[in-house]
């Protein structure tokens, strides 16, 4: 569940940062020169996406671990399950 939650949250962030950067730099920084998608996915994205999938699964990894030490007052389960019971 935590990889999923971190890969699906990994994936949202690069496709917005790639239109960001898309946008940004063919319409604002350059006068008229152009990055294509091509450049723009090995410059920007391929070289900075596998270590921060690496951190991504070392987060999922450690929230896995560390989940069932943390106290009730946090834990997400608790919380759903008031919520559940709150609409019944």
């Amino acid at each position: 569940m935590f990889l999923i939650a971190t890969f699906l949250g990994e994936i949202i962030y690069y496709l917005c940062g790639l239109i960001y950067y898309y946008i940004f730099f063919n319409y604002v920084i350059t006068d008229g020169g152009v990055i294509g998608v091509n450049e723009l996915l090995v410059v920007w994205c391929f070289s900075t996406f596998l270590p921060d999938f690496g951190l991504a699964l070392l987060a999922a990894f450690l929230s896995h671990r560390l989940y069932p030490h943390m106290p009730d007052s946090i834990r997400m389960d608790n919380a759903v399950k008031a919520i559940k019971n709150e609409n019944e």
